[in-house]
C-alpha cells in the first residue's frame, strides 16, 4: 500500500497557506499576463513538487514556503502574522526567500544570493522554482527596455549558485533562458 504524503495535519497547513497568499496577495496581478497573483505561488508549489527530491519532511517545509515565498517582499503582511500563525522556521524561509528593500540594483541581488546560498535546501528549491515560474511570464516592457537581459543574467546566476539544491530545477532554468535568448534573437533579425 502506497503512502500517503499529505497526512490530515500538512494539508490543514497547506490549506492555510493559500489562505493566507491569497488573502495577503488580493489586488495583485502578475506583471507578464496580468493572472491572479496567487497563481504564481502555486505554480511554485507545483515545481518543486514535480522537479526536486526533497525528502518528505523537507517537501512539506517547501509547500508553505512556496506558498508564502512573496508575502513579505510583496504584501503588506507584517513577519509576526507569519511567525504567529506558522512558526518560526517558516518566517526563517520567507526571510531567506525575500530581498532586502533597503538595498537596490546589484547590491541587492549579491545580498540575496548569499543568504540563499546558507539557506536550507528546501528553501533553494523554492527559488529555483520561482526563477523558473517568473522566466514563464515574462512583462512585455522588459524586452522593450532592455531590463531582459538583466533578468537573464540573474537567472542564469542563481540556476548555477543553486544548482545542487535541484539540479533538475537549474537545467529547466538553464534550457528556458536559452530558449528566451533565441526567440529574441529571431526578433531582431
Amino acid at each position: 500500500m502506497p503512502t500517503r504524503f499529505y497526512a490530515k495535519d500538512h494539508n490543514k497547513r497547506i490549506n492555510l497557506a493559500m489562505i493566507t497568499a491569497t488573502i495577503a496577495h488580493w489586488s495583485q496581478a502578475r506583471k507578464g499576463d496580468h493572472s491572479p497573483y496567487i497563481f504564481h505561488p502555486i505554480a511554485v508549489l507545483e515545481l518543486v513538487k514535480k522537479h526536486s527530491d526533497l525528502q518528505p519532511e523537507e517537501r512539506k517545509k517547501a509547500d508553505i514556503a512556496a506558498l508564502l515565498h512573496d508575502v513579505l517582499e510583496d504584501t503588506w503582511l507584517p513577519a509576526f502574522i507569519i511567525r504567529i500563525v506558522f512558526g518560526k522556521e517558516t518566517l526563517a524561509d520567507i526571510y531567506f526567500l525575500s530581498k532586502d528593500k533597503q538595498l537596490s540594483g546589484d547590491k541587492q541581488f549579491t545580498e540575496h544570493l548569499g543568504r540563499l546560498l546558507a539557506a536550507p535546501k528546501h528553501v533553494r528549491c523554492v527559488k529555483l522554482a520561482d526563477v523558473l515560474n517568473n522566466l514563464d511570464n515574462l512583462p512585455e516592457e522588459w524586452f522593450m527596455n532592455g531590463n531582459i537581459d538583466v533578468r537573464m543574467q540573474k537567472a542564469e546566476k542563481i540556476s548555477a549558485n543553486l544548482n545542487e539544491a535541484s539540479s533538475q530545477l537549474a537545467n529547466l532554468i538553464t534550457e528556458k533562458v536559452v530558449v528566451i535568448k533565441l526567440e529574441m534573437a529571431k526578433c531582431s533579425i
